[in-house]
């Protein structure tokens, strides 16, 4: 056994964990960290972002992609606060991934040094699962892992380790830890059971599906499960990917955005099974745009419910279940799968009913003139493949691709759950870094993209073949809405004054267009798919085409 810097250890360790992509921006703090990955060369790319902010969301969108941690360096101070976006974006969309933060050396402890914030961990601790001090190297393998481990385990979600400069270039002899396995909570024969029983007494049953952690194997096992006892299922918020939406008891999405007529006819049901989701705000809007826990009574549901989370913390949290259960979604799914097919299933039209009304609400359009975005996601669907990866920030732009897009694969839907702005390029890079073979889409506003817009300069700097769909209305337009509804007419600080988005991709080196006519869209996004390279089309929207079911002077007229 040699002696090995800190920095050597940490490179060792995150090789061994399998990490592919370590997302960066370059700091004096972690220098030597970056430099020991050259050892790696051909195993781990280190890929040097433009702003933290964008680096955090490429992490955060790599551990929901993949399921393991997303990994990113920063250097202190600035370089931290600028994580905060992603690192709540995977706390709250219970995303695993790790931030390694580059220190002063200890020698320089409460000096108030150059770019110093020294109270990392209480900066960090409401939006991570852990937040470590590494004082010795040699205490990196045993560190690291831990952090491996937290942020895999229970309710996956980030953590954040810190490493002073003197630690990192410290030499020491220690072992190497093994590769980090997540522990995995399982339920038992008797929860199963229960859960088969309620079941068997309901007349109005909904599965609800959410959440991380899901495999092929689990989705199709549930799948299954739904479709042996002809059980309708709705997807959480931005989880659209977890069910193939063709199958026939899919029925919907929750959160904002959702169809009505399906939140009306949850409301009407006798038992709701809650799997892997979390019930908090996004997945219990029970009416208009933002109204959230207002599905189901608080905090006792009129329905049943049957609740299963790996995370202890959220079973009961707000909604006191009937049955809660402590599992992972593979396990439970393997258990739904070798239970048998119910005798008396009386809710046939209950589904019956509820697909076609998913159906009719994905054919209907409410979308003014000159850009039909209902007839542009129906043509992405159909021109699409399966593995197509579709990424989304936040904005009432993302309601149009919910509604009149569908994904048919796992992992290919990448949206914040936390409501985040500038998130779909970042994401985008990183699953496009993870799935080369794939083509990757990421749909943004004009306020939304330009949050994180010069990460184009990232895609660009390593040739990363994405498109950009811009959908441009000159305003913020999820806040016009709510001003027009709550204010009438008195607008405020939502107009915007934008690029010209294509010419400022041209700018970076990408491809740049602009479709000012639904007509326009095919052959440009054609070019754009043959550019080989990042390309960005700008969609000149109506400022009327504000949301799915309405526009934006039927607010101010009501």
């Amino acid at each position: 056994m040699n002696k090995r810097t800190g920095a050597q250890i940490l490179a060792d360790i995150l090789a061994i964990n399998g990490t592919r992509f370590v997302f960066h921006m370059p700091g004096e703090s972690f220098l030597h960290a970056i430099d020991a990955l050259h050892k790696y060369d051909d195993e781990i790319t280190a890929i040097s972002c433009r702003n933290e902010t964008g680096m955090s969301i490429m992490a955060e969108a790599t551990g929901k992609l993949t399921g393991s941690p997303g990994v990113c360096f920063v250097t202190r101070g600035p370089g931290a606060t600028n994580t905060g976006l992603g690192m709540h974006t995977a706390y709250q969309d219970s995303s695993p991934m790790i931030l390694f933060v580059g220190q002063a050396g200890q020698f320089e402890t409460e000096r108030d040094t150059f770019l110093q914030f020294q109270d990392i961990p209480n900066m960090f601790a409401p939006m991570t699962k852990w937040v470590a001090h590494v004082d010795r190297a040699h205490r990196l393998p045993e560190i690291v892992s831990r952090a491996y481990h937290i942020a895999l385990s229970g309710r996956p979600g980030p953590v954040v380790v810190v490493l002073p400069e003197d630690v990192l270039n410290e030499e020491c002899l220690v072992e190497d830890a093994n590769k980090v396995q997540a522990s995995i909570a399982s339920p038992s024969h008797e929860d199963v059971q229960s859960m088969l029983d309620l079941l068997g007494k309901a007349e109005k049953p909904v599965l609800l599906v959410g959440g991380p952690g899901w495999s092929e194997t689990a989705r199709e096992q549930v799948q299954a499960f739904a479709l042996r006892n002809n059980l309708p299922i709705v997807s959480s918020f931005r989880r659209r990917d977890i069910i193939d939406n063709r199958h026939s008891c899919y029925v919907g999405e929750l959160g904002i955005g959702s169809n009505p007529n399906i939140l009306s006819w949850l409301r009407k049901s006798d038992l709701v099974i809650a799997f892997g989701l979390r019930l908090g705000e996004m997945n219990t809007i029970g009416s208009g745009v933002m109204n959230g826990f207002t599905l189901f009574d608080v905090p006792v549901p009129s329905q049943k419910l049957i609740q299963i989370h790996s995370g202890l913390e959220e079973l009961n949290r707000v909604y006191q279940a009937n049955l809660a259960i402590l599992s992972s979604p593979a396990p439970m799914a393997a258990a739904l799968e070798k239970s048998e097919a119910l005798i008396s299933i009386p809710w046939e039209q209950w589904t019956l009913d509820a697909r076609a009304e998913y159906q009719n609400y994905t054919n209907t359009d409410c979308c003014p003139e000159p850009v039909l975005l209902p007839s542009i996601y129906r043509w992405l669907r159909d021109r699409l493949p399966e593995d197509a990866i579709l990424t989304n920030g936040a904005g009432t732009y993302a309601g149009w691709s919910q509604r009149y897009f569908q994904h048919h694969q796992l992992q290919t839907q990448l949206g914040p759950i936390s409501g985040g702005m500038g998130y779909g390029l970042p994401a985008a890079i990183a699953a496009k870094l993870h799935r080369p073979k794939s083509i990757v889409i990421a749909i943004g506003g004009d306020g939304c993209f330009l949050m994180n817009s010069e990460e184009l300069a990232t895609a660009v700097k390593y040739q990363i073949p994405l498109i950009i769909l811009v959908i441009n209305n000159d305003m913020y337009g999820a806040i016009r809405m709510h001003q027009e509804m709550s204010f009438k007419g008195r607008d405020l600080g939502t107009d915007l004054v934008n690029p010209d988005f294509a010419a400022l991709a041209r700018a970076y080196g990408a491809f740049g267009a602009v479709v000012n006519k639904t007509d326009e869209f095919e052959a440009t996004f054609e070019q754009a798919l043959e550019s080989n390279g990042p390309a960005l089309i700008e969609l000149r929207i109506n400022p009327e085409a504000i949301n799915t079911r309405f526009t934006l002077s039927s607010i101010s007229n009501k």
